[in-house]
């Protein structure tokens, strides 16, 4: 038998699938069609009023404000609120100018509902808006209207109003921006007072009355804190309060809170009206976080990761200190969310023993973890690796002997400069916008400590070393450079220092003892080193540094053999007759 209440319920639940199905199709539209698919919607106004607060807001500016005013008209008032919150603010002080020029937008687009929203729902902001930007006199019985200046209005020969000077005033001499903004002000607060007058002019008295009467300093900081409230359900927490999701989670507190919190986790959650949809789209778009995404079709887990995840997007936005204005911002905290909950998650597998994509271990691990958790495990694995380096930076040798960041080469000199920021990145060289971003998985964080053991091993080896390279100042120095110099320094001379070489001796060297002959056979291969060459290198750092060949090779066997593959790379496929210093990097030639 069905209730009544069942039978009320059913046409409303099926209409809120439709809407979500048409959002999720409008997803996979360019802006100017999406715009156009909503406008000709069968009832544009439920389908803009089912779209979560912050899909609306990327979608507007997506679009593009002006041709997005239909939206802002068909806008619920909740969605307004959310807009006024994400723009009309600096941090966590109101944005005065920001504040009129989208009160200008909305006025514009419905101003009797506009009127009314400022006057009721949001009373104490507008007259906090008011107090900033109007000067208010109640003209006495006996005072001539002519005592006013020209800047002042009124609308009955009662109240006179006058539109303050603001900062922004000040520059309207020096730019036709800032004079276009002051006017815009101006005609707003005019006509936003008329449309009020003509709607309770009895009303628009009172609150002319309240605003002069307003201390700015504690309005506004009511309307942060309720501010703070309606963003806090969003994941847009306080910057202090989000900062808290870079604190390291370590694992033992990580399993401690998993048993604390099994209870309820993963209670049945019930049908989200609206929910984030923004996160998930982004998500989709790397495969390399499929591992989260299967579990987003699993029910109850799906809806409450499809949350969280726009709840910690939105954190990481807030403690980065960006603004979610356009849909790159967005999608770079998603992508760093995601890139960190799945490091979290193969830590974890690791810690069991087992590989994350050899198991059905990862939807586990998401009903027993928050993702705000995993977050923080896999985060806590990167920033332990820029504790590390800094603390060996400030012992050493390189560091000493005042030597720039560039002195390890562009590798290791990205890899340290990735680590020694205040929130550490992967160097990745084969970026083609920039050559930092986020760790994405266990194997990059794995890596990155592997070359920075090596990093630490070559500067043990250069300190045990000792080298006066005192001669060297004024060439651009690398690690390289410097003990490849030096080893041919004492093949070539026979001393024990480092100078820069001359060219026709190291011509010689070159085509004697460092590089095989080429091949009659294959003359169009690149020579390689002599195994006689790498022996005698090893040798003078073994004899320099008073360390075994074998701690050298355990130690440093990788980076020295790269080092003569870059040699080959470099000089491989150069004539002894054709050396030019100036295309030399691995020798200081003169």
């Amino acid at each position: 038998m069905i209730s009544t209440d069942d039978k009320s319920m059913a046409p409303q639940e099926h209409k809120i699938r439709q809407l979500t199905a048409v959002r999720r199709a409008l997803a996979d539209l360019t802006p100017e069609v999406a715009l156009d698919r909503i406008l000709s919607a069968e009832n544009p106004t439920a389908l803009v009023h089912s779209f979560p607060e912050q899909d609306l807001h990327l979608l507007i500016h997506d679009v593009g404000l002006h041709d997005a005013l239909p939206l802002l008209k068909l806008a619920s008032e909740r969605q307004w609120t959310y807009l006024m919150d994400m723009e009309a603010w600096q941090h966590d002080r109101i944005d005065l100018d920001a504040f009129t020029y989208w009160g200008a937008l909305l006025l514009g687009v419905d101003p009797q509902r506009l009127v009314r929203w400022a006057s009721r729902d949001k009373l104490d902001l507008f007259e906090y808006y008011l107090n900033r930007n109007i000067e208010v006199i109640v003209r006495e019985h006996d005072q001539d209207p002519s005592d006013f200046g020209k800047d002042w209005f009124t609308f009955d020969g009662l109240f006179y109003i006058r539109v303050c000077d603001h900062p922004s005033d000040q520059l309207a001499k020096e730019s036709e921006q800032a004079r276009h903004f002051s006017e815009q002000r101006r005609q707003f607060l005019s006509d936003l007072l008329q449309r009020l007058a003509d709607e309770d002019h009895v009303r628009m008295q009172g609150i002319l009355l309240e605003a002069v009467h307003v201390i700015p300093a504690e309005a506004e900081e009511e309307a942060y804190r309720l501010r703070n409230v309606r963003l806090a359900e969003k994941g847009f927490l306080p910057l202090e309060e989000a900062a808290a999701i870079y604190q390291p989670l370590e694992l033992d507190e990580a399993h401690r809170l998993a048993r604390q919190q099994a209870r309820h986790l993963n209670a049945s959650l019930p049908s989200l009206p609206v929910q984030p949809g923004f996160a998930r789209r982004m998500a989709a778009e790397k495969r390399r976080f499929s591992t989260m995404l299967q579990a987003f079709d699993e029910g109850a887990l799906g809806v409450r990761l499809a949350t969280e995840l726009a709840g910690l997007s939105n954190q990481i936005i807030v403690a980065d200190q960006k603004q979610p204005r356009s849909r790159e911002e967005i999608n770079s905290a998603v992508h760093k969310a995601c890139g960190y909950v799945q490091i979290g998650l193969e830590t974890l597998a690791a810690e069991s023993g087992t590989a994350l994509g050899e198991t059905h271990q990862a939807p586990l691990f998401l009903r027993q973890y928050t993702l705000s958790q995993l977050f923080r495990i896999g985060y806590g694995r990167a920033l332990r690796l820029k504790w590390r380096a800094e603390r060996w930076q400030e012992k050493a040798w390189y560091q000493r002997q005042g030597l720039p960041l560039t002195f390890w080469g562009e590798r290791w000199m990205g890899l340290l400069g990735g680590l020694l920021i205040k929130k550490p990145l992967c160097f990745d060289a084969l970026q083609i916008d920039g050559l930092y971003r986020e760790f994405v998985s266990l194997a990059e964080i794995e890596q990155t400590a592997q070359a920075l053991t090596h990093i630490e091993a070559m500067d043990t080896l250069l300190a045990a070393l000792d080298l006066d390279f005192s001669a060297l100042k004024g060439h651009r120095l690398t690690f390289a450079n410097l003990l490849l110099t030096g080893w041919a320094c004492t093949q070539i001379s026979g001393g024990s220092g480092v100078a820069p070489i001359s060219l026709d001796p190291f011509r010689t060297f070159f085509s004697d003892q460092l590089l095989t002959p080429p091949k009659a056979s294959r003359p169009e291969r690149p020579r390689q080193v002599r195994r006689w060459a790498k022996q005698s290198f090893l040798d003078w750092l073994r004899e320099g540094s008073g360390f075994s060949e074998t701690q050298i090779r355990q130690q440093l066997g990788l980076p020295l053999e790269q080092l003569f593959e870059e040699i080959e790379s470099e000089l491989g496929r150069v004539a002894p007759r054709d050396l030019d210093p100036r295309f030399i990097l691995l020798f200081i030639i003169v």
